[in-house]
């Protein structure tokens, strides 16, 4: 896999426009994408954390991020899981770790369509929030940084944590956020960094670099430096947060250890499908922060103890929809997307990483979920051909 967390410093003259923008607004909704994880909560509350300093009134709007550190139970935040979106057209809307219309319910996208301005700072590869997006996808030195048109939407896929490049931002801007701050995007940090294969610590709190995290300097000099910022108790705390697999119940062990992992006809694709409706699921609580972990971590395995595999994927049921959660190793993600799209499924909601990423259809009913995962499967059969 190529990773890179780099994210590029934000130029002064970038930083200071999102500045006069954002913090000039009558009020902000800071919108994250569906199923929101540590990532997008990181950047979200460390973004509104700025905005309350400047006293420019703002909200998260998030989905299903209850299983998040620090969780926002209170204050200044809706989940969409729970509340309705707002019945006044909002003011600025700032997109943050999604860029695509595919990682959010139709319902947001009206919503977001409806502001008087647009905002994104993401990381994705798959955005389309708004016509002509142009991101960042290479390392770029300071004079081609500040050559860069000032632009709404600020996309840098060189750096794989979207918590990175906020961080860049807020140092561009003179913030220095408090420890809780800076603890939130830590978590938001070393979680895609094990989710890419590149911290492991599913037997111990102690994080351990992998081979992929040591041969790239990019990566360790921004996870350092954001390290060297907090204390060991407030490092220790947040990866105890993360490292769920090290307290799972019996039948979660079972469950883990159990997972049958079967393959397309072309052998590339190896995958667990876990139908709507599966007593055994529902009784472990369907998808929720374990689960989450115990697939992650099974996909993660299965790639490195398979070398013939490309991919591997897991469909599963959440609350109102379902999903797919899929890794590779030969960052052919996306391009499998597209292929299902172009030949199968036109509608397929799907996007993320060229690693990895997940897609949705909106419904639980069997014959619905059953058809979409063949579509998705006789499109990887094909493609990997």
């Amino acid at each position: 896999m190529n990773v890179n967390f780099q994210a590029n410093p934000f130029s002064k003259k970038q930083a200071q426009f999102f500045n006069q923008k954002l913090v000039n607004a009558n009020y902000v909704d800071i919108i994250c994408h569906n199923l929101t994880d540590e990532d997008a909560v990181a950047s979200a509350k460390a973004i509104q954390w700025y905005l309350k300093k400047q006293h420019t009134p703002q909200r998260i709007i998030l989905n299903h991020g209850e299983d998040t550190w620090d969780y926002p139970h209170k204050g200044r935040v809706l989940d969409t899981a729970v509340s309705e979106l707002p019945k006044d057209k909002p003011d600025t809307v700032l997109c943050i770790d999604f860029s695509s219309t595919s990682r959010i319910s139709k319902n947001v996208i009206d919503y977001i369509n409806q502001a008087k301005k647009i905002f994104c700072i993401d990381h994705h590869t798959d955005g389309d929030i708004v016509p002509d997006i142009h991101p960042i996808t290479r390392s770029l030195g300071e004079k081609e940084l500040d050559a860069l048109p000032i632009t709404n939407i600020y996309i840098d896929t060189s750096a794989k944590s979207c918590s990175g490049i906020v961080m860049r931002l807020l140092e561009a801007l003179g913030a220095a956020p408090p420890t809780r701050i800076l603890q939130q995007l830590f978590c938001g940090m070393v979680d895609d960094l094990r989710k890419n294969s590149c911290i492991k610590f599913d037997e111990t709190l102690e994080p351990v670099k992998l081979d992929i995290m040591n041969k790239d300097r990019y990566t360790s000099n921004l996870y350092s430096s954001l390290e060297k910022k907090l204390l060991q108790k407030d490092r220790d705390a947040v990866i105890k947060h993360l490292n769920v697999l090290a307290n799972l119940t019996p039948e979660e062990i079972k469950f883990k250890e159990s997972l049958p992992i079967r393959m397309e006809k072309a052998g590339k694709l190896g995958y667990v499908v876990i139908p709507s409706g599966d007593k055994e699921w529902a009784n472990l609580g369907g998808d929720n922060k374990k689960t989450s972990a115990i697939m992650g971590n099974f996909r993660l395995n299965a790639l490195e103890n398979n070398p013939e595999l490309d991919s591997v994927a897991v469909f599963y049921p959440v609350k109102d929809a379902y999903r797919i959660s899929i890794h590779s190793k030969d960052n052919n993600v996306l391009k499998l997307f597209d292929y299902v799209k172009e030949n199968f499924n036109p509608d397929l909601q799907a996007g993320g990483h060229e690693n990895r990423g997940g897609g949705y259809v909106q419904s639980l009913e069997p014959d619905i979920c059953e058809k979409w995962v063949n579509e998705i499967l006789k499109g990887a059969e094909e493609f990997y051909k």
